[in-house]
């Protein structure tokens, strides 16, 4: 059952949910975006901070609310929680994919020069 046995598990509910939840991730990073601006422009700071620190801050509150909210949900839990070594290195290797599309984002960023009319790498 999907959402702890609150709606049926069919694909049509499946789909549902991860297009609304993909919504609201879209809706808090424009938040996150704007009040990232509204921040730097109130204290004056540079953009390389509004990239490195108060996105990174922000950016990461999704990882700590997966941290919390699996604890209560184990806290919560009837019975002990599973975990075995399938689940270990899926979740392994999501996170190395995760970083390794990361790095080539930011490597790609970097190499793009911005400043002209048209994108052009800059050696």
């Amino acid at each position: 059952m999907v959402l702890g046995g609150v709606l049926p598990e069919t694909p049509v509910v499946d789909v549902a949910v991860i297009v609304a939840t993909t919504g609201l991730i879209w809706v808090g990073s424009g938040w996150l975006e704007s009040s990232a601006e509204h921040l730097v422009t109130y204290y004056g700071l540079p953009a390389v901070v509004q990239g490195s620190i108060v996105v990174a801050v922000g950016s990461s509150f999704p990882e700590l609310a997966s941290v919390v909210f699996t604890a209560v949900a184990g806290v919560m839990a009837d019975g002990p929680l599973d975990a075995n070594r399938t689940l270990v290195y899926k979740e392994a290797q999501f996170y190395m994919i995760a970083v390794s599309v990361l790095i080539v984002t930011f490597a790609l960023a970097v190499r793009t020069d911005r400043t002209s009319s048209h994108l052009s790498a800059s050696i």
